[in-house]
């Protein structure tokens, strides 16, 4: 048994991955609703920002709005070239 089970947790209250983050987050819904508005719309949409901004945890409970229907590409060791993302990750 786990420390944090022994104190009653179904989970490490410090984990700190995207995933976990994105279940619990919390004062994201402006971005995430203004995010949803546009990506649902079939815009392209990028985040950028600081690391340890929550950009992941923002996309990644946007994932669970939209059913999965996300591409994440991470451009932090260089230029991105857009076609080539979409091209792989979808049948366009």
């Amino acid at each position: 048994m786990e420390w944090y089970e022994e104190l009653g947790f179904e989970s490490n209250p410090f984990d700190n991955s995207p995933g976990f983050a994105a279940r619990f987050a919390v004062g994201l819904e402006g971005p995430l609703g203004e995010l949803e508005y546009h990506a649902s719309s079939g815009s392209l949409v990028f985040v950028e920002g600081a690391a340890g901004s929550g950009k992941s945890v923002l996309l990644r409970k946007l994932a669970g709005e939209l059913g999965g229907k996300v591409v994440y590409a991470d451009c932090s060791l260089g230029e991105l070239n857009v076609r080539s993302v979409v091209k792989k990750k979808t049948s366009l």
